[in-house]
């Protein structure tokens, strides 16, 4: 039963599957797991729920229509938040980086293929939607991987700050936009190895994370074997208008742990779209 003004539908099992049926039917129903459900409890009967992800060993197109041009993305409310963003003179009038976490999970080797060929293709929902809209306001965004380490080490934001500052290189405040995310100052009296620590969104070229042929020693810092294996790096002046969230990280590798004893270790990566946008006036901020 659809509700046309709402747009919900409701199932009702007991009217599909009529009492006194010739042959037995087991009626079902599909959708991807961000699709906003409730299921009522059973009153007789049998419910089987089944969850699984679906990979292929090919790269292929989750989104329909496959030609973009068949989505008008002046027509939804994106368009228009980020027009007028980018018409807003006091929106970033230097300029800047925006960086915008993928929605979805998608298997690290299909990002992997997908990302020198067309990543749109493999894109769903609403990170296909964002992709296209950006491009019909003539910005091509960047593909890349994100890779987040469980800590950082207690002097990596000083150290790395002030590297920069000497640099002259640019870099976004610290605030909760920032690459790292500080730990507010805590009065805890438990020891300093104990209380929670900074952490970090590192971007790099490559989603296939560390590979078997690195191998992680007892007191290596992790940072620096992600660093040395996929090239990751803290991006400082970027601007995380969204961050990953849990449902968005995926496994990219298995790799080799040497402290008392061996063991395997795990890296996980999620995918981000990062967006240049010039200063005011520039590029496509020229637009009347």
């Amino acid at each position: 039963m659809s509700e046309p003004e709402s747009g919900n539908v409701t199932i009702d099992w007991s009217q599909l599957s009529p009492s006194g049926a010739p042959t037995m039917s087991l009626p079902w129903v599909f959708f991807y797991s961000d699709v906003e459900h409730e299921i009522l409890p059973v009153t007789s009967g049998h419910r089987l729920t089944l969850a699984y992800d679906i990979f292929t060993t090919d790269t292929v197109r989750y989104r329909v229509p496959m030609d973009p041009d068949k989505i008008d993305t002046r027509s939804i409310k994106l368009f228009d938040v980020l027009n007028d963003g980018l018409k807003d003179e006091q929106f970033l009038n230097g300029g800047g980086r925006l960086a915008f976490a993928l929605t979805y999970q998608y298997p690290a080797r299909e990002m992997e293929l997908a990302k020198d060929v067309a990543f749109d293709a493999i894109l769903k929902g609403n990170d296909y939607l964002l992709f296209h809209t950006f491009k019909t306001l003539l910005f091509t965004p960047e593909f890349r991987a994100v890779y987040q380490p469980e800590v950082l080490r207690y002097n990596y934001r000083d150290v790395r700050l002030e590297e920069l500052d000497g640099s002259g290189a640019p870099r976004y405040p610290v605030d909760q936009y920032s690459s790292i995310h500080i730990q507010p100052p805590s009065s805890d009296t438990k020891p300093r190895y104990l209380r929670p620590r900074d952490t970090g969104l590192f971007t790099a070229p490559s989603f296939t994370g560390i590979d078997s042929g690195c191998n992680e020693e007892d007191g290596d810092s992790r940072i620096q074997v992600l660093t040395d294996c996929t090239g990751a790096s803290l991006d400082w002046d970027l601007i995380w208008v969204k961050r990953p969230t849990k449902a968005a990280w995926v496994k990219a590798s298995t790799y080799m742990y040497y402290g008392n004893q061996p063991d395997t270790a795990y890296s996980y990566v999620a995918g981000v779209l990062v967006v240049d946008v010039p200063a005011f006036g520039e590029g496509p901020r020229k637009r009347d």
